[in-house]
């Protein structure tokens, strides 16, 4: 059988059986079908199965039955059973989107990041400042204060600024003296 086309069928939700069983149909069944013995037997499907492969095809759509004693399967044509497939596809997409939708929102947390390089933190605080529109608070050494007074100094006006350092900063931005704990930068 042609592999491709059975991981096509396991790819759409058949079973690498079910797709083995509705081939062995497509391709063997004259217009009498074939009993459940002959699809094992030509498909490689155990017999201890291949009724219970069928009764999935017969559910799915993809196989019928016709008379009994012995029961004979006859394959849905090819278009019919793509667009079975598709129809059904579709409607569970559909109810699925409608489940991710009606999904109560959980609040967003705080972004984590993972910095394991000196450079790396100083350019994601770089990063934060740039883009605070509100307030910055930063609480940090001297040597960071100093490397990061350029991109703080460019902070908008009006801006709520917040720092702190374990030691007296002289390295305050512009317009900011060593007591600047908690102040409100004006224009």
């Amino acid at each position: 059988m042609e592999e491709s086309v059975l991981n096509q069928l396991t790819a759409l939700g058949l079973t690498r059986n079910e797709a083995l069983a509705y081939l062995t149909l497509a391709q063997d069944a004259g217009p009498e079908g074939l009993t459940g013995y002959e699809v094992a037997a030509r498909s490689g499907i155990p017999r201890s199965a291949v009724y219970t492969v069928l009764r999935r095809l017969e559910q799915s759509g993809a196989a019928f039955p016709i008379g009994d004693e012995p029961a004979r399967y006859l394959p849905t044509r090819p278009d019919q059973l793509i667009d079975t497939m598709r129809r059904g596809t579709l409607s569970r997409l559909q109810a699925l989107g409608d489940a991710l939708r009606s999904m109560p929102k959980r609040a967003t947390p705080e972004p984590i990041w993972i910095l394991s390089r000196y450079d790396e933190v100083m350019a994601r605080a770089e990063e934060m400042i740039r883009g605070a529109a509100r307030s910055i608070w930063l609480s940090a050494w001297p040597r960071e204060l100093e490397r990061l007074a350029p991109v703080l100094a460019q902070a908008p006006q009006g801006l709520h600024l917040v720092l702190h350092s374990p030691a007296l900063v002289d390295l305050a931005p512009r317009g900011l003296g060593a007591q600047a704990a908690h102040r409100r930068r004006s224009p």
